[in-house]
């Protein structure tokens, strides 16, 4: 009798988290993004049309690293070496006859995350084009169907009966700062899924940053190839 219980009790749980587990998608993350797609009319549509690319023969690009708030309890921050492994990036792909300095734009010069605020700082230091790049990433934990033996207490410490998925999106885009015209955009992710033993489970700020390697390395690959398109 118990142990019809028992495998019951299994046959639920494993039912249960079967079923309630779903896989991110990029959407969710992209549409957390603090820099707002916007809503256009015909005649700002006509405006932006008649808008002409307007940098000097040699210009001066901002970098700016924008950094989204937690999305479901989830942290980040973009550390040094992603900052300094973009920005070498750059000056080494950027063309020399078009791009004559690269600097990172000062997270305290922008008061606010939007674009507008953000141009103002970039012309504040005298840059003729921003690139804006923004992450966002979250975990999510969920039981699989091997969790259904944790009733018995013991295989807590040695089934993996959940599965954690992490994802990161890196979004960029390169504008004018005089008459925001757009000159490049991307968009790459990382993921990372595994199972794990509820004892013995790593935190989530490493599954975040392995998914945001994989992100990285991605975009970086994109960017180089984005950057042989500027003339």
């Amino acid at each position: 009798m118990r142990t019809s219980v028992f495998l019951f009790m299994v046959f639920v749980f494993g039912l249960t988290g079967c079923s309630s587990y779903k896989s991110y998608v990029s959407e969710d993350l992209t549409s957390y993004s603090e820099i707002k797609t916007p809503k256009y009319n015909d005649e700002e549509i006509k405006e932006l049309f008649a808008r002409k690319a307007n940098l000097p023969a040699q210009f001066k690009l901002a970098v700016y690293f924008k950094h989204s708030q937690a999305y479901n309890g989830s942290d980040w921050r973009w550390s040094q070496e992603d900052r300094d492994s973009i920005l070498n990036l750059l000056r080494a792909n950027a063309p020399k006859d078009r791009v004559a300095s690269i600097f990172e734009l000062n997270s305290h010069l922008v008061r606010d995350p939007d674009l507008r605020d953000i141009r103002t700082a970039a012309a504040k230091a005298r840059a003729d084009a921003v690139l804006v790049i923004e992450g966002v990433g979250a975990v999510k934990t969920d039981m699989n169907s091997l969790s259904g033996t944790y009733v018995l207490l013991l295989p807590a410490f040695f089934v993996p009966g959940n599965t954690i998925e992490s994802l990161f999106v890196v979004n960029s885009a390169m504008w004018d700062v005089r008459n925001e015209m757009l000159y490049m955009s991307s968009s790459s992710e990382g993921q990372l899924s595994d199972e794990y033993v509820p004892a013995w489970k790593k935190r989530d700020a490493f599954y975040l940053a392995e998914a945001k390697s994989r992100a990285l390395e991605s975009f970086k690959n994109r960017l180089t190839q984005d950057l042989s398109q500027i003339r």
